[in-house]
């Protein structure tokens, strides 16, 4: 007993230490491990955050249009390095927004007959056919070619062929004769006076009407020059694809044009010393449009969606040489285009085809000398100067953001296009 006493305090600590021991596999202290645990992960977790922002390589944003390497920002960014860079990168996106509706102004385009897209109804659409064939396929001179593009933006003109040739010297003929003949009691007296004036008139007369065609026009063209799409034809009204694929195509005939016409305006230096705009195909540099053609595109199924994890932005060689494709900012249309030119414009033909347009000249195929006696017994009167075929290829973009409002339903659903048309059929995109 009174080693109990002597010994109480020890006793009593064993005791609890006993029950401590106990309480280590009765009591709840697993789940406080297993919280701790957690805790302890957690705090890693925000050290490594902040150990990952200290360290962190720290780039500048890009602001040079002209580059696309980021340059090394060296130091930890502060509050004043952070404004004054969000400042730089707002002014940056207020440039792109700026030169984008810039780029709009310059792309926009106009339908050919308004409310002809995107929903036509049906007389609009009999009369878009009328419009088109007005437009692309005149008809033959002397007949009235005015609003077409081979008048109203070209200023074309050809040949006379020998057709017109042998309707022209029966004219002469006629005349001359109902002129100058002269009749005594019923019998031409100066039968053969005049048989020699008209044959000396006939034997010059070709070489009139070529003359007179050449300074009556600044381009040469060929019936078939320019593609029709045939499908805008007849008497019912066309399928508002149809009508979309054919504008499409002259949106870009008619951009295509015009840069021709643009070089054709451009001053010269002429036979008299002077210098002033083209009065002629024989002052003029572009000479001949062999052919303009622009495939019909954006049926039902041209575009289907790409796979999933494509990048639609993502340059795409081997369908373009520029490696464009159509994705939702444009589409692609390509052209080919054939011309009989001054050698030494050909710099110039293919500056003006890109000025103050989204088109691009993806190649120059060939270019062949061109004999101008052999054209000017064809009829082509060309001028004094080397003149060269130059065929080429090229493509223009149409933004999106003024063409989806004009698209007909199944269009933009091949397209893969979800805006909604306009609510007005034919409202022009603001």
């Amino acid at each position: 007993m009174d080693i109990v006493k002597k010994n109480l305090v020890s006793i009593i600590l064993g005791v609890v230490a006993l029950l401590c021991v106990i309480a280590v596999f009765v009591w709840p202290v697993p789940k406080y491990y297993t919280e701790l645990k957690s805790d302890g992960a957690a705090r890693k977790a925000d050290y490594d955050k902040v150990e990952a922002l200290v360290t962190q390589k720290r780039q500048l944003p890009i602001l040079d249009p002209e580059s696309t390497e980021p340059k090394s920002l060296d130091t930890f960014p502060t509050r004043p390095v952070i404004d004054e860079g969000a400042q730089l990168v707002k002014a940056v996106a207020q440039s792109s927004k700026g030169l984008m509706e810039e780029v709009v102004k310059i792309n926009v385009h106009k339908l050919l007959l308004p409310g002809s897209l995107p929903a036509p109804n049906p007389v609009t659409g009999i009369n878009y056919i009328a419009a088109y064939q007005r437009r692309v396929n005149p008809p033959m001179p002397p007949e009235d070619r005015s609003g077409s593009i081979q008048q109203e933006i070209l200023k074309a003109g050809m040949p006379p062929n020998e057709a017109d040739i042998t309707r022209a010297k029966d004219d002469t003929k006629t005349r001359m004769q109902r002129e100058q003949l002269v009749y005594d009691k019923g019998v031409a007296i100066n039968q053969d006076q005049v048989n020699q004036a008209i044959a000396a008139q006939l034997a010059n007369l070709p070489d009139v009407l070529r003359s007179s065609a050449a300074k009556g026009c600044l381009i040469y063209i060929n019936p078939d020059s320019i593609n029709v799409n045939p499908t805008i034809t007849g008497t019912q009204p066309p399928d508002p694809v149809n009508i979309w694929v054919s504008q499409v195509q002259l949106w870009v005939q008619e951009d295509v044009c015009q840069a021709l016409r643009d070089l054709n305006s451009q001053p010269v230096k002429k036979d008299d010393g002077s210098t002033g705009p083209p009065e002629s195909v024989m002052e003029a540099p572009v000479k001949h449009l062999y052919k303009l053609d622009v495939p019909a595109m954006f049926g039902a199924g041209a575009a289907p969606a790409l796979p999933p994890g494509t990048d639609p932005n993502a340059p795409n060689y081997a369908a373009s040489p520029t490696g464009r494709t159509s994705n939702a900012l444009y589409d692609v249309v390509p052209f080919h285009l054939v011309v009989n030119v001054e050698v030494e414009k050909i710099p110039a033909l293919l500056a003006v085809l890109t000025r103050n347009r989204l088109i691009t000249v993806k190649q120059v195929e060939s270019i062949n000398p061109i004999d101008s006696a052999g054209e000017a017994n064809k009829g082509y009167i060309y001028g004094k100067k080397p003149i060269v075929q130059v065929a080429l290829s090229g493509e223009e973009l149409l933004l999106r953001q003024w063409t989806v409002p004009w698209m007909p339903d199944a269009v933009r659903k091949a397209l893969n296009v979800t805006v909604p048309a306009p609510a007005t059929p034919g409202t022009p995109p603001a």
